[in-house]
């Protein structure tokens, strides 16, 4: 910033010895005196931002309710999460309590698990997926 003479500003934004944060204050208290708002265009204001308040959290509602149903038709549900949260409870617990037994639970799981996931690859659509069972890498 460069000063003409000692002490005194170019900054059009800078009042004469003052800082930035009384010229911000004072343009902010212009712009209030030129723009003057009856109290019933304000109450008309807030109640036009509240309706689309309103109607746009009627259409977040409604986006997440869709999502649900759509997890739902995929097999997501109460039952299969609290199954899946208990298995990991399970896996836990006996990996820290019965290390030497831990193979015999992840065996027991297989024998259910990968026939399931056989069949679902095998249903799956718009192709059969079954052929990925042959790739090295599963």
């Amino acid at each position: 910033m460069s000063r003409s003479r000692a002490g005194v500003s170019n900054d059009p934004y800078r009042p004469l010895g003052g800082s930035l944060v009384g010229a911000a204050v004072q343009h902010i208290k212009e712009e209030d005196e030129t723009y003057n708002v009856s109290e019933e265009e304000e109450e008309e204001e807030e109640i036009t931002f509240r309706q689309t308040e309103i109607e746009t959290i009627e259409k977040v509602l409604a986006l997440i309710d869709r999502s649900a149903e759509k997890r739902i038709n995929e097999g997501f549900s109460d039952f299969n999460f609290t199954v899946g949260v208990l298995n990991c409870l399970l896996v836990s617990v006996t990996f820290c309590r019965y290390p030497q037994h831990f193979w015999l639970l992840y065996l027991i799981e297989s024998l259910y698990l990968i026939p399931k996931g056989f069949w679902f690859n095998l249903r799956a659509k718009p192709l059969n997926q079954v052929l990925y069972y042959l790739d090295y890498c599963w």
